[in-house]
């Protein structure tokens, strides 16, 4: 991990890359933007406030750094193993970074798996965001995806159907995917994985790259290899419903319905152990 804070800035990067590299901007979004690297694989610039991502540099209140810049999907952008700059019509953004090597702690004491459940439930209850809630909640009405993904889910328990929710439902992160990359994240970091349910990881790691978009398979590959997110970490750790509540409520300010449908598949993997 590299990271490096100047004034107002915090960057981080996950690994180091090669020399002044050429890259293409893949998206930008309101708290900032995607980049492609020459080999394929995304990185983002994005708002301090999601945390510490692992193919991320964290910026404070980075749309707007992004919109004084200048910057757009069609501005040029290049990495060496120093330093990210952007041309934008405003002038170029120069990010600097430095290594870093230390991982995250796991916290010993988070909330039990039913005031878990019962705190995620009552956020999910007042917003509009997620999709799959009722997947969640029987409780909540169904939509047109979740009917879909019960349809797909089928008599199997959900961890089995996970690989067949791929790409299901909207958002440049589809709801299926957000579902499957909570519900991995919660069994992997809280209650770990038996080698009987391997098979269903590689499963989704062999078919992701067919059925779903580059910026999900970067979270999907995220999730599988055990990367950590500041945001997911503090939802799956929190150690009392209080810190569990604005946990949930932070995270639910992720994308259109991002992180509403992450903590759904984080409700149902606690419900499954």
């Amino acid at each position: 991990m590299m990271k490096k804070t100047t004034g107002l800035l915090s960057y981080e990067l996950s690994e180091n890359h090669p020399q002044h590299s050429s890259l293409w901007i893949a998206g930008a979004f309101s708290q900032g933007m995607y980049l492609q690297k020459p080999d394929g694989g995304l990185f983002m610039l994005h708002d301090t406030a999601y945390g510490s991502i692992p193919f991320g540099i964290a910026i404070e209140n980075a749309g707007r750094v992004l919109r004084d810049a200048g910057v757009d999907e069609h501005c040029e952008a290049h990495i060496s193993d120093e330093n990210l700059v952007i041309t934008g019509r405003q002038g170029s953004l120069t990010i600097d970074f430095a290594f870093r090597d230390e991982r995250p702690e796991t916290p010993s004491s988070p909330v039990d798996a039913e005031t878990f459940c019962g705190t995620i439930i009552d956020r999910l209850q007042y917003t509009d965001k997620g999709v799959l809630k009722h997947l969640a909640d029987p409780e909540e009405p169904w939509t047109a995806y979740s009917k879909m993904a019960m349809t797909v889910i089928g008599n199997r328990g959900t961890y089995e159907a996970l690989p067949d929710l791929i790409g299901l439902g909207p958002g440049l992160t589809p709801s299926g995917d957000d579902f499957i990359c909570g519900m991995l994240y919660y069994m992997k970091h809280r209650i770990g994985l038996t080698d009987e349910q391997l098979p269903v990881i590689e499963t989704i790691a062999r078919r992701m790259k067919k059925l779903t978009n580059t910026v999900s398979c970067v979270y999907l590959d995220s999730v599988i290899k055990g990367e950590r997110f500041t945001m997911f970490d503090d939802v799956c750790f929190a150690d009392s419903e209080d810190s569990l509540r604005r946990a949930a409520t932070n995270l639910l300010t992720m994308g259109s319905n991002s992180g509403a449908d992450v903590l759904c598949g984080m409700v149902c993997a606690a419900v499954e152990r």
